[in-house]
């Protein structure tokens, strides 16, 4: 089975650059790239703001 890393790096390489991640951790944005090294940044946001989402994003771009 595939895990969630996978699926990420393969997104990120078709579409554009940035990715959201909704965990128990606190919000962050990191600089990754993908295994073939493509940067994109990671926006780390925690459950209790999963219902912002939309709001980041737009404050993002």
């Amino acid at each position: 089975m595939l895990g969630y890393d996978h699926y990420l790096n393969s997104w990120i390489e078709l579409t554009n650059n940035l990715a959201i991640r909704i965990s128990t951790n606190k919000y962050a944005i990191e600089d990754v790239k993908t295994i073939n090294g493509k940067p994109f940044k990671l926006i780390n946001i925690p459950v209790y703001a999963a219902g912002k989402v939309r709001s980041i994003i737009e404050d993002f771009g």
